[in-house]
């Protein structure tokens, strides 16, 4: 209650189930939940570091404060900066996207732009071998790898919240199609893992 100059707070919680979110993974004592709450564009977004490391996404909160969230499933699932991981959440570019810097009980600090991996030894990221055009594109782009014949490839399109778009695995040599007519105009994070590592791009739709 009050104003937001001089709120006032009961003693005791309106809920010990916000969200119905719970960072403890089954067979553990310590959930270690260390929330963080961002707007997006107007939208409230949940992020949740946890005590194993693991790192969760929640929408759905806007109208819903004593509902259950739901989780975005999306790049963050397959990051692991280590127990006890803490997230730092802001816009430092003043882009459209935002940055996540990513604490640790080690005391390590990982940085993450536009969900795009930086200094995470565990994910090899080929440089260089990778091109994309039309960029931006108005429906369909073409994708050319420069040291890739005849294998499988993972290819992911998520957007600047985290959420999957399009999810392909596919037989390439050496090139690929996608579609991305259907696709709301915006800024994408194009993903595409391979045996030879893991290639990152940004791509815009446009009219």
């Amino acid at each position: 209650t009050g104003t937001p100059a001089a709120a006032t707070f009961s003693n005791t919680a309106t809920s010990e189930t916000f969200g119905f979110v719970d960072a403890k993974i089954p067979g553990n004592l310590e959930g270690n939940s260390a929330p963080q709450l961002v707007d997006v564009a107007g939208v409230y977004h949940l992020f949740v570091g946890s005590e194993v490391g693991e790192l969760w996404h929640y929408n759905n909160i806007d109208s819903n404060i004593l509902g259950a969230f739901t989780r975005v499933n999306g790049v963050l699932d397959s990051l692991d900066e280590g127990e006890e991981s803490i997230f730092a959440i802001a816009n430092i570019n003043d882009d459209e996207a935002l940055e996540f810097l990513v604490g640790n009980k080690r005391g390590g600090l990982g940085l993450y732009t536009e969900f795009l991996v930086s200094g995470i030894h565990s994910v090899s990221l080929a440089q260089n071998s990778l091109a994309i055009f039309p960029n931006p594109t108005t429906s369909t782009i073409k994708i050319v790898f420069e040291d890739i014949i005849n294998t499988e490839a993972s290819i992911q399109i998520t957007n600047l919240l985290g959420q999957i778009v399009t999810y392909k695995r596919l037989w390439i040599d050496q090139s690929a199609e996608l579609d991305l007519f259907e696709l709301p105009v915006g800024t994408y994070i194009l993903t595409v893992e391979t045996s030879k590592g893991l290639y990152v791009e940004k791509i815009i739709k446009k009219k």
